[in-house]
């Protein structure tokens, strides 16, 4: 993975992302973070959004940082910072965690954050097999928040005793979470990963098809999704008028491409795809349509929920490849789309997004209704 200081910088070098903790603070990832005692400041390097968290109790008891982290590699630890708990912030190349380690069933289950910021805070838990915990979060107001294992006598969502130890943690996630680009057969080497939009074209031998891939690990094994949706923002066209035309997002299969040197003969370097532009499939899982709208500046929406439950049951991303229905045009009846991509720095909410919802496991009526789960580019 690479990142950029300035991502609306074109002639900036992409750099390497170090996650290593340096004098409690990251700066080589896209974000910068900072610890100061028991509060942790992060910055999106790609968007500018900023957020704080900082630990204010543990089972009720207020706590102060007069212990101090020791830096191991990407993990920042103190332990035995409470009963039977160590404490971590842990940074990885799209997220950050403030977790809690319960060490034994003597350690508290319930902690209370302060959190201020834009950006996205995720809350979860798992027990020593990887078991996701159900984890309740209440507002306690002025961004107080406090987070708890729902004991159920400890079991997990599978029903099955838990194991030590036990991790809870708010987890600040910072994006790029997907990667996109488009591929040209008009000019088979090349590749337009650092480009801000996403084009398309329904011209024979000049075909252009987009490519997006988005991390989909936050989203439970045991999850059923109820629906699934892929968006992108549609703000450009060429030549013929759009409107009406069919597109199709399809399944990707290769799930190895790198948006830095993909093109529309290699999904990486010296690596060519099965067939030239992109390998997918149009059956098991089928592909998902939509049509163009009147005019530009409008979101397009396809239902991809036969691709994400696909994804889900191989533990896969989600991998997609949209195409023009018809890629047979003459030059004169040619069509020519953009969409914006996840370089979009100007409007970031207007990057390509899926969204996810999912019901909480059946078995368990106690839990929420459902959960929801959105991913930018």
């Amino acid at each position: 993975m690479h990142y950029k200081v300035d991502y609306a910088d074109d002639f900036e070098t992409w750099k390497d992302i170090d996650c290593t903790w340096r004098d409690g603070r990251i700066t080589a990832a896209p974000y910068t973070a900072e610890i100061d005692g028991l509060t942790l400041r992060v910055i999106d390097k790609r968007t500018g959004k900023t957020s704080t968290i900082s630990l204010e109790s543990i089972g009720g008891e207020s706590v102060t940082g007069s212990s101090a982290f020791i830096l191991n590699g990407r993990v920042a630890r103190i332990s035995d910072f409470a009963l039977d708990a160590d404490l971590e912030i842990v940074a990885g190349p799209k997220s950050i965690s403030f977790r809690r380690v319960l060490k034994s069933d003597k350690a508290h289950l319930d902690a209370s954050f302060k959190i201020e910021g834009d950006i996205p805070v995720v809350y979860q838990a798992r027990d020593a097999d990887g078991e996701p915990l159900h984890v309740t979060v209440l507002d306690l107001g002025g961004n107080l928040k406090s987070e708890t294992i729902l004991a159920a006598d400890l079991k997990g969502l599978d029903g099955a005793p838990v194991r030590y130890p036990l991790c809870i943690d708010p987890t600040l996630t910072v994006q790029p979470s997907a990667l996109d680009t488009y591929i040209y057969e008009g000019s088979p080497t090349s590749h337009y990963g650092t480009a801000i939009f996403l084009r398309m074209q329904s011209y024979t031998d000049y075909v252009m098809r987009v490519l997006l891939e988005f991390d989909i690990s936050a989203v439970p094994a045991w999850a059923i999704p109820s629906s699934a949706t892929l968006s992108l923002y549609y703000y450009y066209d060429n030549f013929a008028n759009a409107a009406g035309e069919t597109v199709w997002a399809y399944k990707l299969t290769n799930t190895d491409w790198n948006e830095f040197n993909t093109t529309w003969n290699v999904y990486k370097t010296a690596n060519n795809w099965t067939a030239a532009g992109g390998d997918y499939v149009t059956v098991a899982p089928p592909g998902a349509s939509t049509v163009f709208p009147g005019a530009v500046n409008a979101w397009m929406n396809w239902d991809v929920l036969d691709i994400i439950e696909d994804a889900i049951g191989n533990s896969d991303p989600a991998e997609f490849l949209i195409r023009f229905d018809d890629e047979t045009y003459a030059v004169a009846d040619r069509v020519l789309t953009g969409w914006y991509s996840n370089n979009y720095v100007v409007d970031t909410d207007l990057c390509p997004k899926l969204v996810i919802d999912y019901p909480l496991n059946p078995d368990l009526p106690w839990l929420p209704p459902r959960a929801t789960m959105m991913m930018s580019g």
